[in-house]
C-alpha cells in the first residue's frame, strides 16, 4: 500500500468519526431534492491535487468537506461556482 493510500484511509476513517459525532449521515448537498443515502462520500472544497504540500489534516477537516451522494458529488465535480456556494451555505468558508 501506497503512502498516498495510507492517507487517504486514515482521512476517510477520520472523518467517518467526525460526521458520526455530529450526526450527518445524509447527503448534505439536497441538490434536486435528493436527501439520498446511497453512495455517499465526502465532497472536498478543493480538488485533491490543492490538498498535496498542505497540512495533511486538512483532508480530513470538517470544514473541508461535505457529505454528498454520488448524484450531487457527480453536479458538485461538474460546477465549482455551485462547490463554492454550498461551502458558503454549509461550513460558511
Amino acid at each position: 500500500m501506497g503512502k498516498q493510500t495510507e492517507i487517504n484511509r486514515k482521512a476517510n476513517a477520520d472523518l467517518r468519526q467526525i460526521y458520526e459525532d455530529k450526526g450527518i449521515m445524509r447527503c448534505e448537498a439536497n441538490l434536486k431534492g435528493c436527501w439520498g443515502i446511497d453512495g455517499l462520500s465526502w465532497h472536498h472544497a478543493h480538488k485533491r491535487n490543492w490538498y498535496k504540500g498542505k497540512d495533511r489534516a486538512l483532508l480530513a477537516s470538517f470544514n473541508q468537506t461535505i457529505l454528498v451522494c454520488c448524484q450531487c458529488h457527480s453536479i458538485l465535480e461538474q460546477d465549482p461556482e455551485l462547490t463554492r456556494q454550498m461551502f458558503k451555505l454549509l461550513r460558511d468558508v
